[in-house]
């Protein structure tokens, strides 16, 4: 009986290294070189900070083969990415194969859109499910170059800045960025003077997530 036992330790234990190597091998390295290239070091006295937390807490990397793998990690917005280290080195997580994250209590995925002009898969919170429907929110972060003192121009460090949360509407596979009725009314265009309607009545704000569950519920029945 307890060999039985040892051996099915050594084989869940085997499970998890696979499972973690496999993590890894999805990784890619976010070293010092990927910030210089975009004229900045992580020594540079950069202001603000483009994480949500600065500190890695645990989160559970759901994988697309059911595989679930935990990690000390962080949710680096400048990059729309969750990253972790390991080694000594900051890697970010390679999408591919990743079904979902699990971090503080909410749920992201990745979904592809393009608010900077890059159609590239992002990390975005969970805001509701309704089948294949659902509402996201995407916290953005921009990088501003130092500003040279000069003439009238005050000096100004380099520095993240955080912009307004930008909330998305999938619908059947389709992701659009919430900015206005239009945007809603596109994938519905028969239904379009309905939606129209139902947005007024109800006065559905397109940066407020509560009012958004709501017409989550309203389209997921058209």
């Amino acid at each position: 009986m307890k060999i039985f036992a040892l051996i099915s330790m050594l084989f869940i234990g085997a499970i998890h290294m696979c499972a973690q190597n496999e993590l890894m091998l999805q990784a890619s390295d976010l070293q010092d070189r990927v910030l210089q290239d975009r004229g900045f070091t992580s020594e540079a006295g950069i202001a603000g900070t483009p994480y949500v937390n600065e500190t890695n807490t645990e989160g559970s990397f759901f994988l697309s083969n059911k595989t679930v793998i935990k990690s000390l990690t962080r949710l680096n917005c400048y990059y729309g990415n969750f990253e972790f280290v390991s080694k000594g080195k900051i890697h970010l997580v390679n999408t591919a194969g990743i079904d979902s994250v699990k971090l503080d209590g909410s749920v992201y995925v990745y979904r592809s859109f393009s608010p900077d002009g890059q159609n590239q898969p992002k990390a975005v919170k969970v805001i509701e499910r309704k089948g294949s429907n659902g509402i996201y929110e995407f916290r953005q972060v921009e990088y501003k170059p130092e500003v040279k003192a000069g003439g009238f121009i005050d000096p100004k460090p380099a520095c993240f800045e955080w912009v307004d949360p930008v909330y998305l509407l999938e619908v059947k596979d389709k992701i659009v960025m919430l900015k206005n009725v239009k945007s809603v009314t596109d994938l519905f265009p028969k239904n379009e003077e309905a939606i129209k309607k139902y947005i007024k009545e109800n006065r559905i704000n397109f940066s407020k997530p509560d009012k958004l569950k709501r017409l989550l519920d309203y389209i997921s029945q058209l």
